[in-house]
């Protein structure tokens, strides 16, 4: 099976390249590729541990309470400098978010995801059909998953208003890679997310066998996600709701072993719901990332996070981050889904529809689970104070775990929570205004040169 499944990468690597297809076929007879034809091993291909250990990392770089040091920021190649100074300054090629040739990025997944979707399409078993649903519901919980990421990253922020009218991902629905990549808008992007995900749920169980694996549990947490994003606050507190009744369990940070220099938590730690974890950038490693004094002076001395989650150099002062979820240390960002999020998206929604009592028991429920001590129960005099205390706690609960640049451009667009952004890196001045188009990152020219699709405006 791993034969089967390197002779797939090969494939993918050519298939989203710039090589012709005269190139890539040529490539496939050299190499014997074969195509998985059994359930089974449509299972295998969906199980390979780069399926969940090669997430989007990129646009963590470029939130905002982390910085690089200058003599670091000169080793930074093009796309990691985009990333940190949201500028663009040369050719942006080889994106492991997109695909490249050493990492399986997101259009290898999507072309699995489409590739197993097409399998079990041909090979319906009427003797197992539990095992084909949950395949086929994994395949399509893998490619909505993906799109998410993708849109995160290279399609401009969600916005009634212009959904219809913006460019979007290029839905690539089938693994014939001759069909020419067309741009979606906004809309039909997200659309697409959402029916991936709705036609996974009844397909899959409650619980996964596995925590790499899809299920029911992670399709809600999937879904409260995306329509958080997209403003459909009572869809996100709804699916919020419903994974947290299949399980919504919170470790408390005091029975955790930690120490200045340990990260405690394990790689299938109870809060885990779909674990994956993200690609690492080689010129930005965590020992090269380092945490602003402010941010991580906002956490109070009995909050445990500040010791779980960050380590101080006692001869440098430097803040590093240390507590990746999937217990990893200082090596990758956990980009999976857990059930602290579930609590914070549910606060959230509560909040702003004005359920203030319910929203703050979630948080003062997560918060109990962080604390040293006893733990006084926060209040909110106004749905705006229990709106601020909820993103406020959003922001130092979910560092690094991938969803603060989603959670600025939301944000940004909101009338008082605007914020202008600015980097100071080897005397030069970078700037990030709301609403910017910096904050939606350029499709690699690579792509652009290949598919001949328009570019982000603004780059």
């Amino acid at each position: 099976m791993r034969l089967l499944y390197n002779s797939l990468i090969l494939f993918i690597v050519f298939a989203t390249s710039s090589c012709s297809l005269d190139d890539l076929f040529d490539v496939k007879s050299n190499q014997n590729i074969s195509t998985p034809t059994t359930v089974e091993d449509l299972q295998a291909l969906l199980d390979n541990p780069e399926i969940n250990t090669q997430g989007p990392s990129l646009r963590e770089i470029s939130t905002d309470y982390l910085f690089i040091k200058d003599e670091n920021s000169r080793q930074l190649n093009n796309v990691e400098r985009l990333a940190y100074t949201w500028t663009k300054d040369g050719p942006i090629l080889n994106v492991g978010e997109w695909q490249q040739a050493s990492a399986l990025g997101g259009y290898g997944k999507v072309y699995i995801a489409n590739l197993a979707l097409e399998v079990l399409e041909k090979n319906k078993r009427e003797e197992d059909p539990v095992f084909y649903d949950n395949v086929k519901g994994q395949a399509l919980f893998l490619r909505g998953y993906t799109f998410y990421d993708l849109a995160q990253t290279f399609v401009p922020f969600y916005n009634e208003e212009t959904k219809s009218l913006k460019l979007g991902l290029p839905i690539k629905l089938e693994s014939d890679i001759s069909v020419r990549s067309v741009r979606s808008t906004v809309q039909e992007t997200y659309e697409r997310i959402l029916s991936d995900l709705q036609d996974a749920l009844p397909l899959l169980p409650d619980l996964p066998q596995y925590k790499t694996r899809a299920s029911k549990w992670a399709v809600y947490a999937l879904l409260a996600r995306c329509y958080l994003i997209i403003g459909d606050y009572t869809k996100a507190s709804d699916n919020a709701d419903k994974a947290i009744r299949i399980s919504g369990k919170l470790i408390s940070y005091g029975d955790l072993n930690y120490s200045d220099n340990l990260n405690p938590f394990i790689g299938f730690n109870d809060e885990i719901i779909y674990y994956n974890r993200a690609l690492s950038y080689p010129g930005t490693l965590y020992s090269r990332l380092n945490i602003d004094s402010v941010f991580y002076k906002s956490y109070d001395d009995s909050d445990l996070r500040k010791s779980v989650f960050f380590q101080v150099d006692a001869t440098t002062g430097n803040i590093l981050y240390k507590g990746c979820y999937s217990g990893r240390g200082f090596e990758t960002f956990y980009c999976g889904l857990a059930t602290d999020e579930l609590y914070l998206i549910r606060a959230e929604c509560n909040a702003r529809k004005g359920n203030i009592d319910v929203a703050m028991k979630d948080i003062n429920f997560l918060l109990k689970n962080r604390w040293l001590g006893t733990f006084t129960d926060m209040t909110a005099g106004n749905t705006e104070e229990a709106l601020n205390i909820v993103l406020r706690e959003r922001k130092k609960e979910l560092v690094f775990r991938l969803v603060r640049w989603s959670d600025l451009r939301r944000l940004n667009k909101e009338r008082g929570f605007e914020q202008t952004f600015s980097r100071n890196v080897n005397g030069n001045v970078f700037t990030l205004k709301p609403n910017s188009y910096q904050y939606t990152f350029p499709f690699p020219d690579d792509v652009i040169q290949m598919s001949g699709m328009q570019q982000n405006p603004g780059w």
